[in-house]
């Protein structure tokens, strides 16, 4: 490769690598915007990988080649930028605040590992935008997102995005072919004025029978709902079963989370059980060894739920025998065996709720 050389800032500030010309203009401290404009349209490639974009207007229209390339681009506050219909490949940018992107064609963005440290702004005022194929894979997305009124075509791919600030999806239009695994909201994305945004990219995504994403979006949605629960005493029962209900199946959507807490909730019991088991034998010590009794005996409050309250119980009979024998704390066991077919049933209700969820056909 031939050595980076900067050329003097008289017309377009270049260095040249490979045979090709990349612009150099970021190292001027305060550009002069009009060599700005007249650097863009005469860059016969349209590559400015590595610039830093001024806070300003910026007409990406006037460049001549078919792709604008702003990889690793660094764009000031509140830069704007107009878009051509071309393909604009913006992968690892960074915003250091609010970035609008708005066009009066149909312009194709990849955002793919980029950050956005101010608002996204998706638009042109009152008219709506139609954006396709964009995608922001491992986008961090720090201040928020507004993409009221836009229209997305044929794809929109938000893989492993983050969102960190207020969301707005007013009037915005999903395609079929949208995709959105793994994708976060956190802080200010999950506050009480984005429940609303939710529930309309929920209803879009329900509308398209697309199970994983109106599952994903609508646990944002209650997310949102909870946290606008006022801080009152008489809402502190639904904020802890909303709570609940979240972490275990990520509201009734996760099958894999709700059999992850049944599958952990049993292993917490047969612990209990093999340290407070009675019998004159030591049940378990460090380092300790597999009680098979206490994993029969916790699995047993799933099968035969809440034994201990039957008429009949007798704990010198079955597996109890091992587990409560010589106890004299028959109330105590009541309890704890209780709580585990709860917890037990619960979860496994939880789980089947959610496989029906994922693959319910309509």
């Amino acid at each position: 490769m031939e050595r980076i050389r900067a050329l003097p800032f008289e017309g377009q500030a270049l260095f040249n690598v490979e045979g090709k010309h990349y612009c150099q203009f970021h190292l001027r401290p305060k550009p002069d915007l009009v060599d700005f404009y007249r650097m863009i349209g005469e860059l016969p490639h349209s590559n400015f990988s590595g610039v830093v974009f001024p806070g300003t207007d910026v007409n990406l229209r006037l460049t001549k080649g078919t792709e604008i390339l702003l990889r690793n681009c660094t764009f000031e506050d509140d830069t704007r930028l107009l878009l051509p219909e071309k393909r604009i490949d913006a992968s690892n940018a960074k915003a250091l605040g609010t970035l609008t992107l708005h066009s009066q064609q149909t312009p194709q963005v990849i955002l793919d590992n980029a950050t956005i440290e101010g608002r996204l702004h998706l638009g042109n005022g009152s008219s709506t935008m139609s954006c396709r194929d964009w995608s922001f894979i491992r986008a961090q997305l720090l201040g928020g997102v507004d993409f009221s009124g836009i229209e997305f075509i044929d794809s929109l791919n938000l893989d492993r995005a983050v969102l960190s600030g207020p969301v707005i999806f007013s009037g915005t239009k999903f395609p079929q072919k949208t995709t959105a695994y793994g994708i976060v909201a956190k802080g200010k994305a999950l506050s009480a004025s984005c429940e609303a945004s939710y529930r309309e990219a929920r209803n879009a995504f329900h509308a398209h029978r697309n199970r994983e994403l109106e599952g994903k979006f609508f646990a944002f949605e209650k997310r949102c709902h909870r946290r606008g629960l006022p801080r009152q005493l008489r809402y502190l029962l639904p904020k802890c079963l909303s709570w609940l209900y979240d972490v275990t199946s990520e509201y009734g959507q996760s099958y894999g989370r709700a059999l992850s807490a049944l599958v952990a909730s049993k292993v917490v019991f047969a612990f209990f059980y093999s340290f407070f088991s009675g019998g004159s034998k030591e049940r378990f010590g460090l380092p300790g060894e597999i009680d098979a009794d206490s994993i029969a005996f916790t699995f047993w409050q799933t099968v035969k739920p809440f034994e201990t309250w039957s008429g009949k119980f007798q704990p010198m009979l079955g597996s109890y025998e091992t587990i409560v024998a010589d106890s004299i704390h028959t109330g105590y066991w009541m309890f704890w065996t209780t709580l585990d077919s709860i917890a037990s049933l619960s979860l496994v209700a939880l789980t089947v709720l959610a496989l029906r969820w994922r693959f319910r056909r309509e």
